[in-house]
């Protein structure tokens, strides 16, 4: 030997360490969310239970649902749809509120929402439609931009 320390390069199974970033939506962010997905509910006249239950759907799938609650949600979606249907002047109140989303990623969020809410009776009401057609320019959302996650296409 030569006398100089020797080193092993030793490889460890363990996994490397790597950084996530995770968002939390903020509470307007929200409000906001479920109440365009009542009012999206409401739009072709009645809110049926697979529309409750695309909503818990889309919580379960934006991993919303373990940060939010079941029951919670369930409620405060149960709270909006009471709200709205008491409230004729609800669909310019929450197009204005809309507007100050702040993020294109918040106001995707909102646009699933409402989306997933829309298609899961599998109709796109001609009434469902209209209401996102009203929403898309407040949300700065454009025909071109997709909303993903097994939304409808056409909307």
């Amino acid at each position: 030997m030569d006398g100089r320390p020797r080193f092993r390069r030793t490889w460890s199974s363990a996994p490397r360490a790597e950084f996530v970033l995770v968002t939390r939506p903020s509470v307007y962010t929200i409000e906001c969310m479920f109440a365009a997905a009542a009012l999206m509910a409401l739009a072709d006249g009645e809110a049926m239970p697979v529309e409750r239950t695309g909503f818990v759907g889309f919580l379960r799938r934006a991993d919303l649902l373990r940060l939010l609650g079941r029951r919670a949600s369930n409620a405060r979606f149960a709270a909006a749809l009471d709200n709205i249907a008491a409230d004729p002047n609800a669909v310019p109140a929450l197009i204005d509120r809309l507007r100050h989303l702040g993020s294109a990623g918040n106001a995707l969020l909102v646009a699933k929402a409402a989306a997933w809410v829309a298609y899961a009776d599998g109709v796109l009401d001609p009434r469902e439609r209209a209401f996102f057609r009203a929403m898309r320019p407040a949300l700065g959302i454009w025909p071109a931009t997709s909303v993903g996650d097994g939304a409808p296409a056409g909307i």
